[in-house]
C-alpha cells in the first residue's frame, strides 16, 4: 500500500521516466495504473474512461487521495521530524521537498 510520500515519489519518477523515454503522453496513464495497488489502484478505477487516460486529471486526483494538496504539504511540513535513521541532509532534503 502506499503512503503519502511514496504516492508522490512514484508520481514524479513515472513523470521523468515517460518523459526521457519520450512515451506519447495518452500512454502515461497505462504505464503509471499498472503501478498502481490498493487505495491508488481502487481511485483510478473509480475515474470515467476519460478521465483515466489524461494524465494531469489521474495525479490531480492521486493528489487529492493522499492529501497532496498545498494544505496537505503545509500540515506535513509542520509537523515533520526526522525519521530514524535519517541523518540532518536527508532530512533537509525532504523538508525542501514539502516546499517545492
Amino acid at each position: 500500500m502506499f503512503s503519502q510520500s511514496t504516492s508522490s515519489q512514484l508520481i514524479a519518477s513515472q513523470r521523468v521516466n515517460l518523459h526521457l523515454s519520450e512515451v506519447d503522453g495518452r500512454s502515461w496513464c497505462t504505464s503509471l495504473s499498472a503501478l498502481l495497488t490498493g487505495r491508488a489502484l481502487e481511485t483510478f478505477c473509480r475515474l470515467s474512461e476519460n478521465e483515466a487516460t489524461d494524465y494531469d486529471r489521474v495525479k490531480e486526483v492521486l493528489q487529492m487521495r493522499y492529501n497532496l494538496t498545498e494544505d496537505g504539504y503545509r500540515q506535513r511540513f509542520r509537523t515533520c521530524a526526522p525519521e530514524e535513521g535519517e541523518n540532518p541532509s536527508m532530512f533537509i532534503n525532504r523538508l525542501k521537498t514539502y516546499l517545492e
